[in-house]
């Protein structure tokens, strides 16, 4: 998706969340995530079918539970998950169980804030350079703090929590 590759390579800290919501609301923007959700669902579903066919046909009567382990539930629609959808339907193609990443380690924060500081370095590492050049080598036209507020607001007002 080129529109968003370039969005996301051209982020200034005056224009990082503007951007973001911007390019987010692009109608193809939107048609793409929907892919994304649409083809990683049917993937794990032929996946399913195709194991509990095969344990059918060489060990009728024994069952196997399909799992997948997705990213946290705040970020599994961003990466292309919906766990509604992989869960229901045809049992002999739905995944029976959803296992995703709970951070559960110093109460959770750990894995979340871990997770948006990665967002964060790689958004600087891209905007350093030429725009759309991939991450360049030169100064970053993108701080922390703009980058934080473009993940933010590409997860729909993200808000972190605070820890005393």
């Amino acid at each position: 998706m080129q529109l968003l590759f370039e969005a996301l390579h051209a982020l200034s800290d005056s224009n990082a969340s503007a951007t973001i919501r911007s390019v987010m609301a692009e109608p193809s923007v939107q048609e793409w995530m929907t892919f994304r959700q649409v083809a990683l669902t049917g993937f794990f579903r032929s996946v399913s079918r195709g194991v509990k066919a095969a344990l059918a046909a060489s060990q009728p009567g024994r069952t196997v539970w399909m799992g997948v382990g997705t990213r946290s539930p705040a970020f599994a629609a961003m990466c292309g998950y919906d766990l509604t959808a992989l869960a229901a339907g045809d049992p002999r193609e739905a995944i029976d169980l959803l296992m995703p990443k709970t951070y559960l380690y110093h109460r959770g924060f750990d894995g979340l804030v871990g997770t948006v500081a990665r967002y964060c370095r790689v958004l600087c590492d891209w905007n350093r350079g030429e725009p759309g050049a991939g991450a360049g080598t030169g100064p970053s036209s993108l701080s922390y703090d703009g980058a934080l507020s473009a993940v933010k607001a590409l997860f729909g007002g993200l808000e972190l929590p605070v820890c005393d």
